[in-house]
């Protein structure tokens, strides 16, 4: 190489010197266009690595995945760059040209898979979507789709031990054994290498032994299983950036196409492309498929079947946030039960070393403290139904907006969109219970004997709804803690704190409503005690009245009584002649009777006048008559005085 040219690559890109003799021109351009080869080899290796989510090795850079240590070029690699090169100007010889075709062509993946009895054992996965999932992460995740560079980087150590990138066939079947990809027909390692090879020494990188493993693992996911349109459709693509957004709903046509294909190379540098990819629902093979694509921790992956609680954590190269939602199911007015859904969306910010991907999944909370405090989740039968999808829609709205302040930010600021929107929800719900409380304490105050038995049930019902409320909120309010502290990206402090601030009225406002339910449940009861013992004293006083009737007829018969006695005495003399002087009066019989009706007579109306005077005077003026001295007492007691004075 001629001393006037310098083949450096710092990081800035190829520096050549400007004075070049006219003697070694030739090799100069040759050396110049082997440099630029290797610059634009290393970026298209970045494009790959950036759509399948392959972080850049250490000590590379960022940006096109290159040593940027200054060094000379070694003869090994200035060879291989010289080939590249007159590829890329138009010659052929260059055995890898199809290399980024093969890597992106779903057939020839899936062909090799179909092919042999190296599908996905669909019974592994089947047991993923059972009720019992312990030790998914351990018995399925961790051994086939642990796919994170640090296993990857491991597996590929394992194959290049003498670390000159020459792997054989039979080193490449076992490194695929390892990462779970078993029953491919022998020559399959062969036409892989065959396939993906770069250069004539038959070298392979770690990008695309990466890219290998990846895009068989999608084979065995995609291949041999029949799947409905409806399940497809449950995955949306919307790429946007500053002049604006594009929404792509999968079909089964457009699955592989995804999961195989790339990103188009943004035609203007500082347009800095976002990806937003939704699944609706959990379905497992599209999870996993995502999994594959994004190399997901396998921690993360079982955070999002777990549906574990609100959280940030950062794995590897991307970031993970959970978020338990709450929302109003359907129209709630004050004057119905508040209905409230309970939702778990997961969030990946992943694509690195940029963050320009999100992935966002959304399933119903199953949750068993949401089933005990009476939230609701949708029904999913055998056809697919949405489970409350209206915070996309609302996202979809902010970035397809003419002047979306959305689509000028990146990545990380559609998680702060999605969790401000979770934080909108709660507001909205703790002003519906608190609209409900007040129309419950309005009928208490009115009505307290005809509440029905379910209208305690609702109190009693709203305080747990609260406390999973402010459990929701509490855990929000961690998740902006932890994000501001792992520092995604500067600038967004204020969207923080703003949420920050609707998290803390949301805890005061739930702290509130509680002891509102727990003040309207102990009124409640204490109008029940109240009743009950308005309920005993009606009772009491109608057993006294009747016991009180009852004495005063004993009174005025009384009399009558003894003097039925008196003369019913069957005394004689001697002679068999009553002694008692009245029995031997001619009309005595008649004189008795008329004796006894005056008195009944006048004792029935003695009494009448007793009475009515007692109903409009009270009882102490009758009472005085009586000469009792009485206490002020409650009717029951004065009457049961009067009864005892009579």
């Amino acid at each position: 190489m001629s001393e006037g040219v310098s083949p450096w690559l710092p990081e800035v890109g190829l520096q050549a010197d400007r004075q070049i003799s006219s003697a070694s021109k030739e090799q100069a351009v040759e050396d110049v266009l082997a440099s630029l080869a290797t610059l634009l080899r290393g970026s298209v290796r970045q494009s790959s690595r950036r759509d399948l989510d392959i972080p850049s090795t250490p000590g590379t850079s960022p940006h096109f995945g290159l040593d940027l240590s200054p060094r000379r070029l070694p003869s090994k690699e200035l060879s291989q760059a010289r080939s590249t090169s007159l590829d890329f100007i138009g010659f052929a010889g260059f055995r890898g040209c199809g290399d980024e075709e093969i890597e992106g062509d779903p057939d020839f993946w899936c062909d090799l898979v179909s092919g042999s009895k190296a599908q996905l054992p669909h019974s592994q996965v089947a047991s993923m979507e059972d009720d019992d999932r312990s030790d998914i992460r351990e018995s399925v995740l961790e051994q086939l789709f642990d796919l994170t560079p640090e296993r990857i980087n491991e597996v590929f150590r394992d194959m290049d031990r003498d670390t000159n990138g020459c792997i054989s066939a039979k080193s490449l079947g076992e490194g695929l054994r390892v990462c779970g990809i078993v029953g491919l027909d022998a020559s399959a390692p062969g036409r892989i290498l065959k396939a993906v090879r770069l250069g004539s020494d038959g070298t392979l990188a770690l990008p695309h032994f990466t890219g290998i493993i990846k895009n068989l693992k999608l084979a065995q996911l995609l291949t041999g299983r029949s799947r409905s349109t409806a399940s497809a459709r449950r995955l949306t693509i919307v790429d946007y950036d500053a002049k604006g957004a594009k929404v792509d709903v999968c079909s089964m046509s457009r699955l592989r196409e995804f999961f195989f294909g790339r990103r188009a190379t943004p035609q203007l540098p500082t347009l800095k492309p976002i990806r937003w990819v939704h699944l609706s629902n959990l379905d497992l093979t599209l999870m996993l498929s995502l999994t594959v694509k994004y190399s997901f921790h396998p921690l993360a992956v079982e955070d999002v079947i777990e549906q574990c609680r609100t959280k940030v954590e950062q794995y590897g190269d991307h970031y993970f946030a959970a978020v338990e939602q709450l929302m109003l199911d359907g129209d709630t007015t004050e004057h119905k039960p508040v209905r409230v859904r309970g939702n778990h969306i997961s969030i990946f910010i992943s694509g690195p070393p940029n963050l320009d991907t999100v992935i966002t999944v959304s399933q119903p909370d199953n949750s068993s403290t949401d089933r005990c405090s009476g939230m609701t989740s949708t029904y999913l039968g055998k056809e697919y139904k949405e489970p409350g999808e209206h915070w996309v829609s609302r996202l979809r709205q902010r970035i397809e907006a003419p002047l979306s302040r959305l689509r000028q930010k990146s990545a990380p600021f559609l998680l702060l969109q999605v969790l401000d929107v979770c934080t909108d929800d709660l507001v909205g719900v703790t002003n519906a219970f608190a609209a409900r409380l007040r129309v419950l304490e309005v009928e208490l105050q009115n009505a307290v004997a005809e509440l029905p038995s379910s209208w305690l049930d609702e109190v009693t019902k709203v305080r747990l709804q609260l406390a999973l409320v402010l459990r929701r909120a509490r855990g929000l309010s961690r998740a902006t803690r932890q994000l501001d502290d792992v520092d995604l990206q500067k600038g967004l402090s204020g969207y923080l704190r703003d949420i920050a601030d609707h998290l803390d009225e949301v805890v005061e406002d739930a702290h509130i409503l509680m002891e509102l339910s727990s003040g309207i449940n102990k009124a409640y009861e204490r109008a029940m005690v109240r009743n009950q013992d308005n309920a005993r004293q009606v009772s009491a006083d109608k057993l006294n009245n009747t016991l009180f009737l009852l004495t005063v007829i004993t009174v005025i018969l009384a009399p009558v009584q003894l003097m039925a006695g008196v003369y019913g005495m069957n005394f004689v003399d001697t002679a068999g002649v009553p002694t008692i002087p009245e029995l031997l009066w001619p009309n005595g019989y008649s004189w008795f009777w008329r004796c006894s009706g005056a008195y009944l007579l006048g004792m029935s109306i003695g009494a009448v006048i007793l009475y009515k005077h007692y109903i409009s005077a009270g009882p102490e003026p009758v009472v005085s008559l009586l000469g009792v001295t009485l206490n002020p007492q409650s009717p029951t007691s004065e009457r049961a005085s009067l009864t005892d004075a009579a």
